[in-house]
């Protein structure tokens, strides 16, 4: 924060976020990328194994992703903390992202795209709701990086699109019901 930075990732779990800090973030304007689901595969709360037996999961990931999916990981992370301090930081206004630190292989516990369904859940345990987490996946997200044409479902945008059963906007495991996804206006093969 003194140093300028626009925002933080990794929000930290060893104890639940001060005030002074929560202010001094939101005078700031900056956000939050918590990565719930990197502090959830540290705790006894990790989500990887039992959405590593999914198949709705499981299915779409090869083998080396589904593997380390369900490795558990265990490292006396607090979740419970990092909750607490994801509800603070929303009701103060300072913005929150969704982002699970899955970009390579190795973390124990993750699986990238596949840990973005369990950060879901973990914002919405924190105090979102279902449709301010999944805005935080995504037109949230996009408009803080700049990213103009994503994140968002209207003219020029690129037409990333995830099809589901259900409505996420009520239940947001529903977004494990994938049935079809667009990328850049173009439907994917299943699978």
């Amino acid at each position: 924060m003194e140093a300028g930075a626009d925002g933080v990732t990794h929000l930290h779990y060893d104890e639940v976020i001060s005030d002074d800090l929560i202010t001094r973030m939101r005078e700031q304007g900056m956000f939050v990328i918590t990565t719930l689901a990197v502090t959830a595969s540290g705790a006894s709360d990790g989500a990887g194994p039992r959405l590593g037996a999914d198949l709705r999961v499981a299915s779409r990931l090869n083998t080396a992703w589904r593997d380390n999916l369900g490795r558990e990981f265990a490292w006396n992370a607090r979740l419970s903390n990092a909750l607490r301090s994801v509800g603070l930081l929303h009701a103060a206004g300072v913005e929150v992202l969704a982002g699970t630190d899955a970009a390579h292989l190795g973390a124990p516990g993750l699986a990238h795209g596949a840990s973005l369904h369990d950060e879901l859940r973990l914002l919405e345990a924190g105090g979102l709701s279902p449709v301010e987490a999944l805005t935080a996946a995504t037109r949230r997200t996009a408009d803080r990086f700049g990213l103009t044409d994503r994140g968002r479902i209207e003219p020029g945008a690129s037409a990333d699109l995830v099809l589901v059963d259900g409505d996420p906007t009520s239940q947001l495991s529903s977004t494990l019901n994938t049935r079809a996804v667009w990328r850049r206006g173009h439907r994917l093969a299943p699978g």
